[in-house]
């Protein structure tokens, strides 16, 4: 995650795992952390936390530090209360947030809440971790109202105000026309086909395993 450390101010971290919850494998418990309150811990590096869209992206495909925690179908408020849950003492280099797109394409979709409930997310993660990248949402077929670009507006504020760096998926999703380009999704639209997620994960900087790092 060098992009995020050479733009990001990081501090030293400590070792603490998370609970994770994704979609296409077992969730795992918590594991034991030591009671030794002076121990000197491993970092546990950048933590990717977002809805299904990110339910591909695992430790098994990808070089990352932790397995991103993923939330079936989550909004922003479920996301904030999975970072609430996470050990008091959970120190990490960055943290990562994709979600968003289940609350702009929801009946009850209200631009001011959605902007609060972000921001209360943003606060949350801070908490956690001084370094909060802010992934943009992909768009979706189903976005009939056009509300993930509204949304998207939105975050992006909120990250330049909080000098986070913002990270615009939606021109990488989009042919030229402005259509969503289709050959990167499943068929509903909504959820990214292999091709999506190599792309999703090239403008998060995550590298497939088994593939050297692009340095240029």
């Amino acid at each position: 995650m060098s992009r995020f450390n050479s733009i990001l101010t990081t501090e030293p971290v400590s070792d603490n795992l998370v609970e994770i919850s994704c979609d296409d494998q077992p969730c795992s418990s918590q594991l034991s952390r030591s009671v030794k309150p002076k121990e000197t811990k491993r970092s546990t590096g950048t933590l990717l936390i977002g809805s299904s869209i990110i339910r591909d992206i695992n430790k098994n495909k990808f070089v990352l530090d932790t397995d991103p925690i993923c939330v079936r179908g989550g909004k922003i408020n479920e996301i904030t209360e999975r970072l609430l849950a996470l050990p008091k003492d959970t120190e990490l280099e960055n943290i990562i947030i994709q979600v968003g797109s289940n609350d702009c394409c929801s009946f009850n979709f209200e631009s001011d809440t959605f902007n609060e409930d972000y921001k209360i997310l943003v606060t949350t993660a801070k908490s956690v971790c001084e370094n909060v990248v802010i992934s943009g949402m992909c768009p979706r077929l189903d976005d009939s109202q056009g509300n993930i670009v509204k949304g998207n507006e939105r975050i992006k504020q909120i990250a330049n105000d909080e000098n986070f760096l913002y990270i615009d998926n939606d021109f990488n999703f989009r042919l030229l026309s402005g259509a969503i380009d289709m050959s990167l999704y499943n068929r509903d639209g909504v959820h990214l086909n292999t091709k999506g997620v190599a792309k999703l994960v090239r403008n998060l900087d995550i590298n497939p395993k088994g593939k050297a790092k692009d340095t240029g």
